[in-house]
């Protein structure tokens, strides 16, 4: 994403500074309705009985896969309430988010799996409390998260406890030892493999999806009916794929709190917007202790391009026959697309839906079935018609990962991005530090398939000056000549006369000659490797690491009712955010350096 996508944005950041807020009350009976209405618990198993409502204190889901209940009780919660470590707000609120991952659609069995991670990290960690977690016999956090004890950890999954803080942060509910905790839980490189930080797919995978969305929605017969039925099918995929690689949505807020009107054109000036209902929650009399930090504004209007605004109409357009859902996206044209699509093909080749890919929940277009629909396009699409079968996956957060981390490195203010991703604290931003080696491989990957200019793609190939245009005579005795420290070349420059070029090294300069074989430029390349590249790539992850403790301990300030970071460190973000960029652009010069012709060949 570069920066003139965002053309506007310190304009729609000053819109925000007044956020919708929303009483606790209203906040919590939004979900007891939700709940209650969609009639998600029972009243009684085989082995228990429950009132079958929010408000109780054993909940009872019935699994359709197992055809068995799972029980949620609060119990043990409403006897740590009695110690004071956690208030009836807080267990109120984590059944509101219960219910939201009932909403998107997760399965009972990780819900309760959820659940029981959650409870067991409160009653751990007396709920949240920083002191008890870092004290002077160590991390607890360390502790709870040991691989060592695998079969014995209570906590299975870190993933878990962070979904759960996420949204208390989502709404401006989280504490600032949450915040502690979240920041921990991200950066903390744990040993066994469910706790380590997000791995991204590799930028092959991520540039081969996106020329084959690309292809797929803008290269096809709009006379054959099946193939524009195809192409609505995953329509609201494109829009997540265009908007999400512009703005750090999250993809609940996609499908959740994106209005069916979400989009405007200004009249005056002709910009185009993207609503958003993000809202925060009103605590009176602070039932909930929140980060004593200034709360960082939701930024609910922002500035789209005019692609993505066209797009977004299209779809509007497309599925104006369910004109009374609220969201964008629709789940009952989602439902009909299909139905129409299998109907046009019975008895031809085409692609198929599992039972579990056209079953959707009928409370709503979920995460679940924006995960469903992602998931069908790579078997359908990506692999069965482009023939593309990749390592990992993209999944439906990587892309707001990417989004943060490329506005980072943009050198964006912290507190701007946080306002578009909807966070209302910098302490949940850091995390998305750290992948600087992406920009520098995503670079690669362009330069290797050809992506840039062919002229641009080989000026500065170390191979090709070596191997191809070095002549085996050097321009003069090497007995006048100087070696240079690479311990292969010399510098042919006429002292008197000639000046050396402005570049990193002697083996980019013109003045510098060397025998043109293979074994000069294997020594060559392993000099630049050991003495160039890889010490840059340590600068890099060390500077990565304090820009991290740069963030999570920016001071937040209210001036005249306007949130803004301390100027010093404000100043200090910038700054060490272009240094990291410019480190990361001298990095990726040495690598495209050494890249050799068949390299080419990266993504065959």
């Amino acid at each position: 994403m570069a920066i003139e996508d965002m053309t506007n944005l310190q304009e729609s950041v000053e819109q925000a500074q007044v956020t919708k807020e929303i009483d606790y009350e209203v906040f919590i009976n939004e979900y007891k309705k939700l709940i209650n209405d969609n009639e998600w618990l029972s009243k009684q198993s085989a082995k228990a009985e429950s009132e079958g409502t929010f408000d109780s204190d054993l909940w009872l889901l019935y699994d359709d896969n197992s055809q068995q209940h799972g029980y949620i009780e609060f119990k043990k919660l409403r006897d740590l309430e009695k110690f004071k470590n956690i208030s009836s707000t807080e267990i109120d609120i984590l059944k509101c988010y219960l219910v939201q991952q009932l909403d998107d659609g997760l399965s009972t069995h990780t819900i309760c799996s959820r659940f029981r991670d959650i409870e067991e990290f409160i009653f751990s960690t007396k709920n949240f409390d920083w002191e008890t977690i870092d004290s002077d016999k160590g991390n607890l956090i360390d502790t709870l998260f040991d691989n060592k004890n695998s079969s014995d950890r209570k906590i299975k999954n870190k993933g878990h406890i962070l979904s759960y803080l996420d949204f208390l942060e989502e709404y401006d509910l989280i504490t600032e030892d949450q915040l502690k905790v979240y920041s921990y839980l991200y950066n903390k490189k744990f040993l066994y493999e469910k706790s380590k930080p997000r791995i991204l797919p590799s930028n092959k995978e991520i540039f081969n999806f996106d020329f084959i969305i690309k292809d797929f929605f803008y290269n096809y017969s709009k006379e054959k009916e099946e193939e524009c039925i195809e192409r609505k099918i995953y329509k609201p995929l494109l829009i997540w794929w265009k908007l999400g690689n512009i703005i750090p949505l999250r993809v609940s807020e996609m499908c959740r709190k994106m209005p069916r009107e979400c989009i405007y054109k200004d009249k005056e000036d002709g910009r185009y917007f993207l609503k958003v209902n993000r809202v925060k929650v009103k605590v009176e009399n602070r039932m909930v202790s929140r980060s004593s930090r200034p709360s960082i504004p939701l930024l609910t209007e922002i500035e789209i391009t005019e692609d993505i605004y066209n797009l977004i109409d299209e779809y509007i357009k497309e599925t104006e026959f369910d004109n009374d859902r609220e969201n964008l996206f629709s789940y009952n044209a989602a439902v009909q697309f299909r139905r129409e699509y299998i109907k046009l093909n019975r008895g031809k080749e085409s692609i198929t839906f599992s039972p579990h890919d056209i079953k959707f929940k009928k409370e709503g277009f979920t995460r679940t079935v924006m995960s469903s629909l992602l998931e069908s396009f790579y078997t359908n699409i990506v692999e069965n018609r482009y023939n593309v079968h990749p390592d990992k996956r993209i999944n439906l957060g990587d892309l707001r990962h990417l989004a943060f981390s490329s506005l980072v490195y943009q050198g964006v203010n912290p507190i701007d991005i946080a306002m578009l991703g909807g966070h209302t604290s910098l302490g949940t931003q850091d995390h998305y530090v750290g992948h600087a080696r992406y920009y520098i491989d995503s670079e690669i990957i362009d330069f290797v398939t050809g992506r840039k200019l062919p002229r641009e793609n080989y000026r500065d190939s170390l191979a090709i000056k070596i191997l191809k245009e070095t002549s085996w005579e050097p321009p003069k005795s090497l007995s006048d000549c100087n070696p240079t420290e690479d311990g292969v070349g010399y510098c042919v420059a006429n002292t008197e006369k000639d000046e050396c070029d402005d570049v990193l090294l002697c083996p980019y300069c013109s003045k510098w000659w060397c025998e043109p074989t293979n074994e000069s430029f294997i020594k060559i390349r392993k000099y630049i490797e050991d003495n160039n590249i890889s010490p840059l790539m340590k600068l890099i992850d060390q500077q990565e690491q304090f820009l991290q403790k740069l963030i999570l301990e920016a001071e937040v300030v209210n001036v005249n009712g306007l949130i803004e970071m301390e100027q010093s460190d404000s100043e200090k973000i910038r700054e060490l955010s272009f240094k990291i960029r410019s480190n990361a652009e001298r990095l990726l010069y040495f690598k495209k350096s050494l890249i050799e012709m068949k390299d080419r060949s990266v993504l065959k």
